[in-house]
């Protein structure tokens, strides 16, 4: 079984744009077009969530995708209509595989 085989689920990622206006608001627009990505994703485990305690204590998904995939935090993941913002990206020590912390938007 290779890791290709084990992302059967699709995503679209989105990246997000900042600008302030002319009192120093800052804005956030995400791009209009997204990238369609092939991935796999579950929600974090038990300790998972222990271990992130304090850092991203919102976050509950992950998804996996290939190392080559412009995966970025604060970029927006739309999976089965709902919407999650990257909190942060961890690379596999090989270099194998990119894991997304993800906290649903609401």
């Amino acid at each position: 079984m290779t890791f290709d085989s084990l992302l059967i689920q699709e995503i679209f990622l989105q990246i997000r744009y900042s600008s302030q206006n002319e009192i120093g608001e800052w804005n956030y627009l995400y791009s209009s077009s997204a990238t369609h990505t092939d991935c796999r994703m579950s929600p974090l485990t038990a300790n998972e969530r222990i271990d992130r305690t304090g850092l991203f204590d919102n976050v509950k998904y992950k998804c996996f995708v290939p190392s080559g995939t412009a995966l970025s935090r604060d970029m927006r993941v739309e999976y089965r209509g709902d919407s999650y913002r990257v909190k942060d990206t961890i690379i596999d020590s090989s270099g194998h595989h990119k894991t997304g912390l993800l906290q649903l938007i609401t």
